[in-house]
């Protein structure tokens, strides 16, 4: 990290510190996961986090409130168009939010996205649906505690399918035993097929392994017949034995000596 990225980074921390209005922590938030993204990608994941859950915990009754909430809500849309892969969401408590980029991660927009509480379920890939969906009612029936993390594929408008991993945790808890919850998507296909690829070349490499056999140690061998003795303690020719243990393939001739001795009509002169 280049010093100048480090001061910008302290100046804003120390804002932090003396600022106590909600919109304008969010807004300070913010900027510092910019300069953190690229660097720290957890830790700016996190501040979106916070600020989002800032702008919410914010949520006020009157239009003036509801008008600033709104604007704060457009300032993080726009933050999070900077982490294209990374989608934020509120869901719950009667407020309904995802960010606008993820019409840039799977295609939908955000209305096709909020007007249907079940339509991330209608995406999901078949083979994943069941393991996700157990997995968040199996968390919530737990009592949601901590966060609850799961990957899993998804459709996407063009009909392609990209890896996403979820994280979601209890934004608070209300009083009729209702949850709130806060949580991120992140477009982990890359990873994923990079994954993918090195577990491929594991699988050749122990199929290449399956194939090449070795000699090793010390070999019993007759010392007038030539034979070999196995681990079995069975005898075996000497090229039977080499074609079990290794991948050579044995062709027969006659060596000179031998065609002297066997065929001595065509002894040499």
């Amino acid at each position: 990290m280049s010093s100048q990225r480090k001061k910008a980074i302290a100046d804003l921390e120390a804002r932090l510190d003396i600022v106590s209005d909600p919109i304008d922590r969010a807004d300070i938030m913010g900027e510092m996961s910019e300069l953190l993204l690229g660097i720290d990608p957890d830790r700016s994941i996190a501040l979106c986090r916070e600020a989002v859950a800032l702008i919410r915990a914010d949520k006020a009754s009157d239009s003036t409130n509801g008008t600033q909430q709104s604007l704060a809500f457009k300032q993080v849309n726009s933050l999070l168009r900077n982490l294209p892969k990374v989608v934020l969401y509120l869901t719950g408590g009667g407020v309904e939010f995802i960010s606008s980029n993820v019409e840039n991660v799977i295609g939908y927009s955000v209305e096709e996205i909020t007007e249907d509480r079940d339509f991330f379920p209608k995406i999901i890939h078949d083979d994943d649906l069941k393991d996700t969906l157990q997995t968040h009612l199996d968390w919530r029936n737990s009592g949601a505690e901590g966060h609850v993390e799961i990957e899993f594929r998804v459709r996407c408008k063009d009909g392609s399918t990209i890896w996403l991993l979820d994280r979601m945790r209890v934004e608070f808890r209300m009083q009729d035993g209702r949850r709130s919850y806060i949580g991120a998507m992140i477009d982990i296909t890359e990873r994923k097929n990079i994954e993918a690829d090195r577990e491929n070349l594991i699988t050749e490499l122990k199929e290449a392994l399956t194939k090449i056999k070795t000699l090793k140690g010390l070999i019993p061998i007759c010392a007038n017949c030539k034979k070999i003795r196995d681990d079995k303690g069975f005898w075996n020719r000497l090229e039977s034995y080499f074609s079990k243990h290794s991948e050579t393939t044995f062709t027969h001739g006659i060596c000179p000596d031998c065609k002297d001795k066997l065929y001595p009509e065509l002894k040499r002169g």
